[in-house]
């Protein structure tokens, strides 16, 4: 071009629209290292009829770079498509791999069945994998796969603290059933502003004014950290508590059980941590961040040493943020992720599929200070000062009953957090109420259905969460997407 001005890439540009009309994404699926999860990479092909030959080609390159040294592959290295084609027959789809497969054992090989299996399962016409090496069939059990799991499941059920026990309450009456091994009364006793549950159960990592404490079954409270500056704390399932400073996104510690520090080396820009938490495969983690160019928000993957203790972020994936002043990020499932952002005309929450797409949600009323999420839902909630974190594994909250009455039917709804006004509430699966006082703003509900209620007063404190005093008043819910 004249002018000194710069040539132009060769290339095609697409508009959105005609983007995703050319395009499709397809999740490969690849292995955390103790081979007890499978971990989602998101990738866009071509919309073809050799897109399921384009889908094992990639899944037996290996995962994206963000993400080497965190997965891992069940096929030996080498392995490759032997007729570089994937036919598909009577809903079977028939994968021919090079002879470097045989070096497999045979549970690597039902991994790599199951790795072929979930990777093709967005392929409508493929219902099962026939898996052969050079043309010759591989013998395999007749089992499904392994016991990994893939996008685990959170407990609907809401974890509460009342009257001083920490338990899970029943949706149909409300009633609480304290957790085993001493940690319901341990956990109430240190007066939790954040918390974090294990999936087992018997591990939380609780989050007041005076630190981050450790609680294990049949163990005594320890206090791991004792800096006020930091974000609510988040728990993976190898047994490690993350501590993360606010002022400073590059201090991240994770500690053992015992309260070992292992320092985690960050590669998070500078700027100041809004939320920090590790996804439900302890393999990424979400960090929102305050930055001079505002909100920011990213995944990073973990890197762990022989002993499974974190080491390391690897580099950093941009996403969608929501608009505004960052003020709380969430995992949704294992692939996507929410965020809620302070605006001069209100809310804004924004759902972002990691290597995929973002989408703007409705408003929530009021002025959002968290963002929690869950299977297929998602939900903001508006406070004036915030009390609560998020919580990984379990949706957990705090209620104390201010006056007797029969339980409220809410409670026996499915998952859904609504926001009041006072200070925000997450409840239990499919119907919450949304608060209504006068002189406050209204809180916004996102379950998957509606409930509607009578009048009467609680005080509940959540984490993924929150405390707040609230009325509750016919409801109305709306979806979330």
């Amino acid at each position: 071009m004249s002018g000194g001005s710069p040539t132009p890439p060769d290339g095609i540009i697409l508009s959105p629209i005609n983007f995703v009309s050319v395009f499709q994404p397809h999740a490969l699926y690849f292995y955390d290292p103790t081979y007890r999860y499978l971990v989602p990479d998101e990738r866009w092909f071509l919309a073809r009829s050799s897109t399921s030959t384009r889908i094992v080609s990639a899944l037996l390159a290996g995962p994206a770079e963000w993400l080497e040294g965190t997965v891992v592959s069940s096929f030996p290295e080498g392995t490759q498509l032997s007729l570089n084609a994937v036919t598909i027959e009577s809903g079977s789809a028939q994968v021919d791999l090079s002879s470097e497969a045989l070096r497999a054992t045979t549970v690597d090989k039902v991994r790599m069945r199951e790795q072929l299996t979930d990777s093709l399962s967005s392929i409508a016409t493929v219902s099962s994998v026939d898996l052969t090496v050079e043309s010759v069939p591989v013998p395999l059990p007749d089992s499904s796969g392994t016991s990994a799991q893939r996008n685990p499941d959170v407990d609907a059920r809401p974890l509460v603290v009342q009257d001083g026990a920490a338990g899970f309450a029943t949706p149909s009456t409300g009633d609480v059933t304290g957790l085993g091994g001493g940690m319901s009364g341990r956990i109430a006793a240190l007066d939790p502003r954040s918390l974090a549950l294990s999936a087992s159960g018997t591990l939380a990592a609780v989050g007041n004014r005076d630190g981050v404490f450790v609680v294990r079954s049949g163990k005594d409270p320890l206090r791991v950290d004792t800096r006020d500056d930091l974000v609510p704390p988040s728990i993976d399932d190898q047994g490690f508590v993350w501590v993360a400073e606010r002022s400073d996104a590059r201090s991240i510690t994770a500690y053992g059980t015992g309260g070992d520090p292992h320092q985690v080396t960050s590669t998070l820009p500078e700027g100041e941590l809004v939320s920090f938490q590790v996804s439900r495969d302890s393999t990424r983690a979400l960090a929102l961040l305050d930055t001079d160019d505002g909100a920011a928000l990213y995944v990073v993957a973990i890197t762990r040493g022989s002993d499974r203790a974190p080491t390391s972020l690897g580099p950093p994936v941009r996403v969608q943020a929501a608009a505004g002043d960052p003020v709380s990020a969430t995992w949704v499932d294992e692939l996507d992720v929410a965020s809620v952002g302070r605006t001069s005309t209100g809310a804004s929450v924004v759902r972002t599929t990691v290597g995929g797409q973002p989408e703007t949600l409705a408003k929530p009323g009021g002025t959002a200070t968290t963002i929690a999420g869950g299977e297929r839902w998602c939900a903001a909630a508006p406070d004036d000062r915030r009390v609560g974190a998020a919580v990984d594994r379990r949706r957990v909250g705090h209620h104390r009953r201010r006056r007797r009455g029969p339980r409220h039917p809410a409670l026996s709804a499915s998952p859904v957090t609504a926001g009041p006004a006072g200070r925000p509430v997450h409840s239990p699966p499919c119907g919450a109420p949304r608060r209504h006082s006068a002189g406050r703003a209204s809180g916004h509900v996102v379950p998957t259905a509606a409930v509607r209620g009578t009048a009467r007063s609680w005080t509940w404190t959540w984490t993924w969460t929150w405390t707040w005093t609230w009325t509750w008043a016919r409801a109305r819910a709306r979806a979330c997407s």
